[in-house]
């Protein structure tokens, strides 16, 4: 589902935030995140970067194919 401003038709590219990026409306609820959504994701990019974290220290003895490892969607681990 594509996420738009009802004000200035842009992406909504951040839901955590209230107001649009490009034009600072108020966005309505049903745009945004829920608290249990934000702790969710808070949640699982937490769990990503531990991970990524101990992949790093176990780099220097063994050989991990870090490209092969599902991360789902966390956005934030490159």
């Amino acid at each position: 589902m594509k996420y738009i401003c009802p004000s200035c038709e842009r992406t909504i590219y951040n839901r955590r935030l209230t107001n649009c990026e490009f034009c600072s409306t108020v966005l309505p609820r049903e745009l945004l995140f829920s608290e249990s959504d934000i702790e969710r994701l808070d949640k699982q990019h937490q769990d990503c970067l531990t991970r990524k974290s101990k992949i790093n220290s176990n780099s220097s003895s063994s050989s991990i194919d870090i490209t092969s490892s599902d991360f789902g969607d966390c956005g934030g681990c490159d």
